[in-house]
């Protein structure tokens, strides 16, 4: 496998095409690079060491967002979805119109309002009580996730006012 290394005057050995560990190219394809090195000082003193490189697999799998992209949230309520992958990740906020309405919780996914919405008042971007906001996650390994487009639909509670009127009564 010699053939696939360069070594610099330095002794700085590296392969000359990145290994696959999916699809190995050594000899006998089993991932595991076989050469002998040989050295010789400025007095002629030679030595030779067999090495053999083992390539590791590393994960190169982007994690996948699992969740619905079209989320409805009554009015009055912070908390609206958490959010799942296919992996242990992390999450970001990653853009939308309306992100900053928006706050997640990087390592559980739960998804809230920064202030709880209101329905007879609005204040996303287009002023009809759907938010739009991206996220992403981040496996353990690095790899980063698509971005993911979320849609948030705030509805309408009904809100009831109760007025007691005691001047009726007399204590």
């Amino acid at each position: 496998d010699a053939a696939l290394f360069e070594i610099s005057t330095t002794g700085f050995l590296t392969l000359k095409s990145p290994a696959d560990f999916e699809n190995p190219n050594d000899h006998d394809s089993d991932g595991v690079y076989s050469l002998n090195v040989n050295i010789e000082n400025s007095i002629g003193i030679t030595d030779s060491q067999l090495l053999n490189i083992e390539i590791n697999d590393v994960d190169e799998i982007k994690p996948i967002i699992s969740s619905p992209s079209k989320l409805f949230h009554y009015e009055g309520y912070l908390e609206t979805f958490d959010l799942v992958a296919n992996e242990a990740v992390t999450w970001s906020l990653n853009g939308g119109v309306d992100e900053s309405k928006f706050n997640i919780d990087n390592s559980s996914g739960k998804l809230s309002f920064n202030t709880a919405p209101d329905y007879e008042n609005p204040t996303d971007e287009g002023i009809d009580n759907i938010y739009n906001l991206v996220v992403n996650s981040t496996d353990l390994a690095g790899n980063i996730s698509e971005d993911f487009s979320i849609e948030v639909e705030v509805l309408d509670a009904e809100e009831i006012s109760t007025t007691i009127d005691f001047s009726s009564y007399a204590l």
